[in-house]
């Protein structure tokens, strides 16, 4: 396996679904397991899984564990940046699992500080109607990077690749430092966050890219932010044919008090359908540059009566209206 170059280290298990074994020690290639369950259990507070060219099936149980930092670590020729998904699934759920991964924090700390997903290639449509592919919940620190998934029908359009919120016996949300870079959906949502108090703090979102196929857009927004959002960076992304009446990307800070900062900068849209913008921000402040396309919408950035902010966006970039209702 020429493609592992990370150091060796004590934490790693490695999983080979094709002839791996769980009854092997997991600690090397010719002793893989067989599942990803078995390493998540063999794990300790943390865990690095390399994750063998395979499709892995999925039961309706998703993998879950709690106060584990674990990477989980794919090949990185599966999924190039901005590439559409190859042939080879490397999750593919079977008999409707609601998420592949799900992640929960208990009372005695933040699970997933410095964990991840890596390089992973998710088959929408195998979740089950409202699932979706990771399910983090009350996590710090987490990295979702070079991983794609697609969708081909409509009950799945409005699956998320990642899906971030907090426990509901809680009444803080800690949801920080969240990076998500170089992945790509089809057809699908890229990163959904719901209202649940505390905010949304410190993300960075950089070079991805919302697409379609023959079969159609997504139903949902790329990108949906439903509470405080202190300190998002939205940096580099391309975001294509949206179902009608939903905008590319969504802050929606409606009834936060003392709502916060997003910064937008170097994205492109194409063929969103009309109505709906590249950009709809509500009850933000928000700094935007460089964004461009969206001649089929009604506006590259809208922002409502609430949202104030600094909007530095070139002539040469619009194919559309540029801005509506930002102060």
């Amino acid at each position: 396996m020429g493609w592992m170059s990370l150091p060796e280290t004590t934490y790693d298990f490695y999983v080979d679904p094709v002839s791996g074994s769980d009854a092997n020690t997991g600690k090397s290639w010719s002793q893989a397991y067989a599942t990803c369950g078995q390493a998540a259990a063999s794990s300790g507070s943390y865990g690095r899984v390399w994750l063998a060219p395979a499709s892995y099936q999925f039961g309706t149980t998703p993998i879950s564990y709690t106060n584990k930092r674990i990477q989980w670590v794919g090949p990185p020729t599966a999924a190039h940046r901005f590439e559409a998904a190859n042939a080879a699934a490397y999750f593919t759920g079977t008999a409707n699992a609601l998420a592949y991964f799900m992640n929960e924090k208990t009372s005695e700390g933040h699970n997933l500080f410095g964990g991840g997903f890596h390089n992973i290639v998710f088959d929408a449509d195998a979740l089950a109607s409202g699932g979706n592919a990771i399910y983090l919940q009350q996590v710090n620190y987490a990295q979702i990077e070079g991983c794609l998934m697609a969708a081909s029908t409509g009950t799945y359009k409005a699956a998320y690749l990642l899906k971030m919120d907090a426990l509901p016996t809680t009444s803080t949300n800690d949801k920080s430092w969240l990076t998500v870079r170089n992945c790509e959906v089809t057809n699908c949502g890229l990163v959904y966050g719901p209202s649940a108090g505390g905010g949304f703090n410190g993300w960075l979102i950089e070079d991805v890219r919302g697409d379609t196929d023959a079969s159609g857009g997504a139903t949902v927004p790329y990108i949906h932010l439903v509470d405080k959002t202190q300190g998002l960076f939205l940096a580099g992304g391309l975001f294509e044919n949206t179902a009608s009446g939903v905008s590319a990307v969504k802050i929606d800070q409606t009834g936060v008090s003392n709502s916060r900062t997003v910064n937008v900068s170097g994205l492109a849209f194409e063929g969103l359908a009309s109505p709906y913008y590249g950009v709809e921000l509500l009850n933000c402040q928000a700094f935007v540059s460089f964004a461009g396309g969206a001649a089929n919408s009604d506006g590259l950035i809208y922002g409502d009566a609430s949202t104030t902010g600094y909007m530095a966006v070139p002539s040469a970039f619009l194919a559309g209206s540029l801005v509506t209702g930002v102060n």
